[in-house]
Formats: structure tokens, C-alpha cells, sequence
């Protein structure tokens, strides 16, 4: 549903239906434990696309504690999400312990699809925190899990979390080349959203090297696929890239224009993060066009 075709349209219901399911949500907590692991667990994905962070950690750790007296396989599968989102945060130690409880479930109950997905997280964990070795053994793990299952999106997500781990050790190539298998990877799923993921690695990678048209290229179709999906928090912060790339280039005018709009955005939506960015390359560009 959210992680293939359709997901712009399932979005935009979830979204307009969100104060339903947070009644549902409220139900199932009191009354059924179990139905409520498994509904978070489906919503996850949705809760973490987007920036609201703080209701989203809010519903997650509820659905953690509810899982206290779930099967081992969902309470495995519910803890990887919490683990995500604190990998995301800069929680690490906290993502590993979760992702290491997750697996060690996932393992004793024989959930292999489980066990590929917090391998993954895991090895996200991990690699945050400076162990780069145990990470890609961790990712090539969960890779093969997810292609023994034949999941187009759980080897896309595994392969572009690799392609991130390996950004850490200035293996520019082989991270960008993970970054475009794990691009055509969520492209196969169906899944928008990875898509801009991948994107923004290969921006990211093609930047560290100099290569600033290639670097607009990937966040210019990453700004694309968010617009379509109504991801509205997420657009100041890839025009706040692109502007600074168009500094790079000596584009001060084009610069100029992203950045204002990127504030504009972000000042709107009260998005203090994005805002900060944009005023800083309004910043840089003013001092780069006076040198």
C-alpha cells in the first residue's frame, strides 16, 4: 500500500483521514493489544515520511510499550520503527539496542522477513556510530535476506541504507553505485518515496565530489516527486540544497530565488530547521557575489 503504486493517493487519504485513525489507534490500545502492534506496524511507514517527528515518536513508543504483551514477531517488527526514527533523530545507541532486541525476536520466532528489515536498521545503528565493518556485514545480510524473499523494497532500502554506510569512508563510487541500485530498486516497488532517499544520496555523493550539475540533477527530480506527493515539509529543505549549489556554481541570482522561496516555505509551516538553512545560503550567496 505505502511502499508501491498508489502511494501519493494513500498518502493523501491518510492524511485527510488522520484524527480517524488516531481514534482507531486509541481503541485498539485499550482494548486490543495485538491489533494495535500490528496497525502501528502498517502505519509506520506513513508516520515517518514527513518531519512530525514529535507525534510520530509519541504514537511509536505507545505501540512499543502495547507490544510488551504481543507475539515475538510483532513486538520484533514494532521495534524496528522506533529504532529508525532514532537513527534519524541521532538516537543511536538507543536505534542499536532496539534493532539488536528486534532481531534477537525476529531470529527466535523464524520471522526471516523481520530479521532482513532490523538488520537493516541495525546496521544503520551502528554504522551512525563510527562501526562501518559491522554495519556492512549487518546490510549485506538483510540484502540477502530481502532477496531470498524476493522484496524489490526491502533490498531497495537495505541497499540504499548501505550506500549511506559507505559514504562514511569516502568510498564515493561504491556508495553512489548502491545509491543508483537501490534507486531503481524502490522505482521497481513502486515507491515515490524511497525514490527521493536515493535521490538525495546520489546529490549528496555527487557534491562531495565536485560534480555540482550532477548533485541538481538528483535533488531537482527528488524536489519533483515530493511536490507530487504533497510532502509540503520536505520542499524547503531540498530548495535550501539546491540553492547552495547554485552558489557553488556561481549562480547567485538562481541562488537567490531558491533560498527566498525555501524561507518563504519554511516560515509557513514554522519549519525553524529549514528556515535557518535558507537564510544561511541567502547568507553565503551575498558574501560569494561581493568577492
Amino acid at each position: 500500500m505505502l511502499r508501491g503504486p498508489g502511494q501519493a493517493t494513500w498518502l493523501r487519504t491518510l492524511e485527510s483521514e488522520r484524527d480517524n485513525l488516531s481514534l482507531a489507534m486509541d481503541w485498539a490500545f485499550r482494548h486490543d493489544p495485538d491489533a494495535a502492534v500490528r496497525f502501528a506496524s502498517a502505519l509506520a511507514y506513513f508516520w515517518l515520511i514527513g518531519r512530525h517527528r514529535s507525534a510520530v515518536r509519541q504514537r511509536i513508543a505507545a505501540a512499543v510499550d502495547k507490544a510488551r504483551d504481543t507475539s515475538p514477531v510483532n513486538r520484533g517488527r514494532m521495534l524496528t520503527w522506533p529504532a529508525m526514527l532514532g537513527c534519524v533523530e541521532g538516537r543511536t545507541g538507543e536505534a542499536a539496542a532496539q534493532a539488536g532486541e528486534a532481531r534477537e525476536l525476529s531470529l527466535a520466532a523464524g520471522d526471516q522477513w523481520g530479521l532482513a528489515l532490523c538488520e537493516a536498521v541495525l546496521g544503520l545503528a551502528v554504522g551512525l556510530r563510527g562501526e562501518v565493518r559491522e554495519a556492512g556485514e549487518l546490510l549485506e545480510s538483510s540484502r540477502v535476506g530481502f532477496g531470498t524473499a524476493g522484496d524489490d523494497w526491502g533490498m531497495a532500502i537495505a541497499t540504499m541504507l548501505y550506500g549511506f554506510v559507505t559514504s562514511f569512508t569516502a568510498q564515493h563510487e561504491r556508495g553512489t553505485a548502491l545509491a543508483r541500485e537501490s534507486l531503481d530498486g524502490f522505482r521497481a516497488a513502486g515507491d515515490p518515496w524511497g525514490q527521493t532517499m536515493s535521490l538525495e544520496l546520489l546529490g549528496v555523493l555527487a557534491r562531495r565530489r565536485g560534480a555540482f550539475a550532477a548533485a541538481i540533477s538528483a535533488f531537482e527530480e527528488a524536489l519533483g516527486v515530493v511536490r507530487d506527493l504533497g510532502l509540503r515539509d520536505e520542499v524547503p529543505f531540498l530548495l535550501a540544497d539546491l540553492g547552495d549549489l547554485h552558489v557553488q556554481l556561481g549562480d547567485f541570482e538562481t541562488a537567490a530565488v531558491l533560498h527566498k522561496e525555501a524561507l518563504d516555505l519554511a516560515q509557513g509551516t514554522g519549519a525553524t530547521d529549514a528556515a535557518a538553512l535558507a537564510r544561511g545560503g541567502l547568507a553565503l550567496a551575498a558574501r560569494r557575489q561581493g568577492d
